[in-house]
Formats: structure tokens, C-alpha cells, sequence
């Protein structure tokens, strides 16, 4: 029906459908029965949810506040969008945690990570962790990552990582963790307002980092990512490799492999919907080497071992859409997708990704 009216929906995702017409744009997101539409035009907005009522019989709640879970508030002055998961969490702490639980100012103690050693060993303990909800918790908290809260994605990570076979210590830190969404419950994601017209291009970028061989078990590296548009942050993520990476060089030269595909997806994403990013794709690397190796085609000693498919990333930089820059350890915003920072730095990273506990009158 939504192509029948005029819609396009797009290749890179399915379920999203969008109409423009010179300065307007009308994009058109589904999920099950909801339906969530933005426009820069009231009018043309107008006009689209009168066609879809004639059709379907659906309730207009106005302006979006509540979608799947997230809080949408906008700044009455500035323009700027503010999204949370206070609601959402307070759920999950009336389900999982007893009232009265010290808080914690980080998800995870700087430096730790879990292990699958810590898995229960005897029957009695099987049995113990049987009985403890671990992975209804350790799923809730993968939503939480999902919409709008970068910060624990590490430590998600590593719980998630423990599915199979959880211990009391992987108890203990989903426990740790929903202590710090407890301090943290109204934090979310500020996205300040922009004047730009349509037709204005507009600036992606990204930042790629690993950690190499911290895997104690199996000495697999961490990938971690993070995208910004046009200002907020709008992808991240944490992955543990498919492969044990030889060198630090190789760990990260994977890892900017992976982000260098969530990037082009973006980037394909914002040109169907007729945006112009900035091209070519920049992106934020904190090791040398792997700048090199991506420039660089010639074989080299470190480098003539990796596979095939890792070399996309070279590709792209020959083809000159995307560039690698470098920039310091202690810069690099994905630093927190790949370890458990101290508070301090923790901290430091959340303001720069735009994470604030403002809630906004």
C-alpha cells in the first residue's frame, strides 16, 4: 500500500519507506504495528497520516514521545532531541535487583573482564544458577545497548559472552551493572538541533579501535566502533573477533575492517534517502601500522597472513571512500567499546559521545 501511495522503500532497510519532493522529506519507519513518521514539513505530514488512516484504522498519538521503549523529549527552545530509557530501566530494577543496592559509578571495575572459567563446576552449582533469571537479564540489557545507552556496551558484551554456561561471578556483574543503570537511570542521548537545509551535505564519521588478545581463554581481540552524524551519535558497538589476531596491528586493522562496513552501510542508507554525506568516509584510528597496511598494497611480512576478506577496508581506501586519520589513545572515542575504563576516563568518554542525565521541561 505505502508503494501504491507513492513511497520508496529503501535497499538498505526494508522496513523503513520515505517520500521527498525538492525541501521536503517524509520518511516512514515500521516495526510490527508501530509506525513512526518524520517530516520537516507539517503539511506534507498531514497529508501522509490522512491517507494512512483512510486504509488502515490506527490511532494518531501527535508529536512522538514514546516509541519501543524509548523516552523522545525535545527542547522547547533549542530544538535539541533528547532520548532515554528511564521508564525501561526502572522496569528492569523492580524485576532483577533488590531496593536498597549500593550504586556504582562505572558498569564494570576498570580493567576486569569475565571469564568462562568462572562457569559453575559442580551440580549444586548448576542447579543455583538455574534458578537465577541470567539470561532474560542479560537480553534486557542488550535492548538498553541497543536504543540508547553506548556506555555499557563492554560490559554487555562480556555478560552476553557468558550465555552458555553463567557462573556466580557473571551473576555478580550483571548485579554491578544494573547498580550503575541504577545511578545512571535518566542518562541518555542529546542531539542538538541543526539549522542546515536539505540539500546541505552533511558529516559522518567514525572512530575503530581493538584490544588485542584480552580473550584469557581463547586470546580473541575486542572490536569496538562508534559513528557520529551531523553531531550525536548514532551506531556503536562491541564485538569479540572471529579470529586470533597475531599482532596489536592486525586486531585493529580487523576491527576498522568491520567498521568500514557499518559505515558504507550508513553512508547508503543517508544517500537513498537523498542526503549528501561527506565523502570520503573519515574515520578515527589510533595505530599506525594499520593506516599503513590500509594504504599501503604491497605485501608485508605482518600483513600477507590475513585473510582475504579483511582487505575490503584496503579496497575502500583505494577506491577513496573512506580515509583513516589518526588520532591518540587517550582521543579515541571507542576506547570504551573495547575495555572497561576507569571512572574518570569513563566519564570523559560519555559527555564526548553526548550522553547527559538533563531532562528537559
Amino acid at each position: 500500500f505505502s508503494l501504491r501511495l507513492g513511497y520508496d522503500r529503501l535497499i538498505s532497510d526494508p522496513s523503513v519507506y520515505y517520500q521527498r519532493a525538492h525541501d521536503r522529506l517524509l520518511i516512514l519507519g515500521l516495526y510490527v504495528d508501530d509506525l513512526l513518521l518524520v517530516s520537516n514539513n507539517f503539511d506534507y505530514l498531514a497529508t501522509c497520516k490522512c491517507e494512512l488512516s483512510q486504509e488502515f484504522q490506527m490511532t494518531d498519538h501527535g508529536a512522538a514521545h514514546f516509541c519501543l521503549g524509548i523516552l523522545i523529549q525535545r527542547h522547547p527552545h533549542s530544538g535539541a532531541i533528547f532520548l532515554s530509557q528511564s521508564t525501561y530501566i526502572a522496569d528492569l530494577l523492580c524485576r532483577f535487583i533488590v531496593s536498597g543496592s549500593p550504586r556504582a559509578s562505572i558498569p564494570m571495575p576498570a580493567g576486569s573482564r569475565l571469564n568462562s572459567d568462572d562457569a559453575p563446576t559442580t551440580l549444586d552449582e548448576r542447579n543455583l544458577m538455574a534458578q537465577l533469571p541470567y539470561r532474560q537479564a542479560a537480553g534486557c540489557i542488550r535492548w538498553l545497548v541497543t536504543c540508547t545507552r553506548p556506555d555499557i556496551s563492554y560490559a554487555a558484551n562480556q555478560i552476553s559472552q557468558q550465555m552458555q554456561h553463567p557462573g556466580m561471578p557473571h551473576w555478580h556483574a550483571i548485579q554491578r551493572l544494573f547498580r550503575y543503570l541504577c545511578q545512571t537511570q535518566h542518562l541518555g542521548i542529546m542531539y542538538p538541533s541543526s539549522h542546515s537545509s536539505l540539500l546541505d551535505p552533511i558529516t559522518l564519521q567514525g572512530w575503530t579501535d581493538a584490544d588485542c588478545a584480552t580473550e584469557s581463554s581463547t586470546r580473541h581481540s575486542i572490536s569496538g566502533y562508534v559513528f557520529f552524524l551531523a553531531g550525536g551519535v548514532i551506531s556503536w558497538n562491541t564485538k569479540k573477533q572471529s579470529v586470533v589476531a597475531l599482532s596489536s596491528t592486525e586486531s585493529e586493522y580487523v576491527a576498522a575492517t568491520s567498521t568500514v562496513k557499518e559505515g558504507l552501510w550508513i553512508t547508503k542508507f543517508l544517500v537513498e534517502l537523498a542526503f549528501q554525506p561527506i565523502t570520503p568516509l573519515p574515520l578515527w584510528c589510533d595505530n599506525q601500522s594499520c593506516i599503513h597496511i590500509s594504504r599501503n598494497p604491497a605485501l608485508h611480512e605482518r600483513s600477507k597472513h590475513m585473510a582475504l576478506r579483511y582487505h575490503y577496508l584496503r579496497q575502500q581506501v583505494e577506491d577513496c571512500h573512506v580515509v583513516l586519520h589518526y588520532i591518540s589513545t587517550d582521543s579515541m572515542l571507542a576506547d570504551m567499546f573495547t575495555k572497561a575504563l576507569p571512572s574518570p576516563k569513563h566519564w570523559h568518554f560519555c559527555h564526548a559521545l553526548g550522553l547527559t542525565d538533563i531532562i528537559m521541561r
